[in-house]
């Protein structure tokens, strides 16, 4: 009878141990959900960043390429008003030319 009590005691010691250990595994499987949980929330927050910045990429994008069409359109008209003015100087000059070809005879 002493074995078996002595057997029932050793029994519930690790009976004891047993549920302190599940309680502990318990526990931390409550941390690791609530890390899962912190790791889904950030990944959603770093998803809608990426999802923002692509969209800024893509603006930025379209910004440089407005301005690239601007830039050609200003150095197209730029050349195009030079080209005008070189004609209405060589006008002025043929006008004086001739002014002075009359002058002259």
């Amino acid at each position: 009878m002493d074995r078996r009590n002595e057997v029932y005691g050793d029994l519930k010691k690790v009976r004891e141990e047993v549920n302190d250990v599940q309680a502990e595994i318990e526990a931390l499987r409550k941390e690791l959900d609530v890390v899962r949980e912190g790791q889904n929330d950030q990944k959603e927050v770093l998803d809608d960043l990426s999802s923002k910045i692509d969209t800024l990429n893509d603006e930025i994008t379209s910004i440089y390429k407005k301005k690239d069409e601007t830039r050609d359109e200003y150095f197209h008209a730029k050349f195009d008003y030079e080209f005008q003015q070189n004609l209405v100087r060589h006008v002025d000059w043929l006008i004086k030319q001739k002014e002075w070809v009359i002058k002259q005879e």
